[in-house]
């Protein structure tokens, strides 16, 4: 069974297509209101924080939120998406503390959803996500945000892009690998993002300007869940390649199987920082082996360095 979550203040009519076309049932929880419409009963990231905590059995939030839904989380073939506008963070970060939640959630797409607090004007990456696109740089999990760098007024939260960066800084510490600027956007995908980047099945996009905070769930998820969730459904146990949606298009650095070895995304292609590659926490013996084995390039490694890290 396909399951697609979608948290945030939106309406159903506003995603209805940002969704796998074959899921089984399609949720919106929390919806109702026009985004960024300044509705009064639009819910904060406060509201959706709390919804969260309802769910929480004192290990665990996905079990209980899944069954008050009438769907089975021991079910064996459950395969849960999530979508996320806005303030929707405020759930969807505690859907990813714990490994067990994190185990039933195969795929994350934020629209606009990156948003985190600013102690002393520095913006303080989110725990939850940051755990879940450390799982899809080596296992088969599917991480896609975008951002954009719409300012808070009052000047009380940093501008989503600042959020996802930060993300993106702490998956680095935390794998020891860098992620790789790329040019690489689904070509239907209008408009493309002013940078990209992606490690494993981690995947930033910055808009900056070029769209409204709303217009990320009204006009670009869609787009995205279509020419990258969908794509990566199809054979959710590998890691995302340019050629599951553009198969003309050159690896660039992406994403790719060993060939013939065994189903966990690896580190190939992405450069290392050092001489090796510190395994992540949590990895089992045989994603440890991979990671370990790919300090041999980093001779290679260190000479790309350079290049992508310049266009940053």
């Amino acid at each position: 069974m396909k399951v697609v979550l979608w948290f945030g203040p939106v309406a159903t009519s506003h995603v209805a297509k940002a969704r796998i076309p074959d899921a089984d049932k399609f949720i919106v929880i929390g919806g109702g209101c026009p985004p960024g419409g300044g509705d009064p009963s639009c819910q904060g990231s406060s509201y959706f924080s709390t919804l969260a905590d309802s769910w929480f059995d004192g290990k665990q939030y996905m079990p209980k939120l899944l069954r008050s839904k009438g769907i089975d989380p021991t079910a064996t073939d459950l395969e849960v998406y999530i979508g996320s506008f806005s303030a929707g963070h405020g759930a969807v970060k505690k859907l990813c503390m714990s490994p067990e939640d994190r185990r039933l959630i195969q795929g994350i797409a934020l629209a606009d959803s990156t948003y985190c607090a600013w102690p002393n004007k520095v913006p303080a990456f989110s725990e939850g996500y940051v755990r879940y696109c450390v799982d899809a740089v080596l296992r088969p999990r599917l991480f896609v945000a975008t951002a954009s760098g719409s300012e808070d007024p009052a000047g009380n939260t940093p501008p989503g892009n600042k959020c996802m960066l930060a993300i993106r800084d702490e998956v680095e510490k935390r794998t020891g690998a860098m992620f790789s600027p790329t040019t690489f956007w689904p070509p239907g995908i209008d408009p493309e993002p002013v940078a990209a980047w992606q490690l494993g099945n981690c995947i930033l996009a910055d808009y900056g300007p070029r769209l409204t905070p709303p217009q990320h769930a009204t006009r670009l998820a869609s787009q995205v869940w279509s020419q990258l969730v969908t794509p990566w459904t199809s054979s959710p146990q590998s890691c995302f390649t340019v050629a599951a949606v553009q198969p003309t298009a050159p690896t660039n650095g992406l994403g790719a199987m060993l060939a013939g070895g065994p189903q966990v995304c690896t580190l190939w292609g992405r450069w290392p920082k050092g001489a090796a590659i510190p395994p992540p926490v949590g990895l089992s013996s045989t994603e440890r082996l991979v990671a370990a084995g790919l300090g041999a390039l980093a001779g290679y490694g260190a000479l790309r360095f350079a290049q992508h890290r310049a266009v940053r």
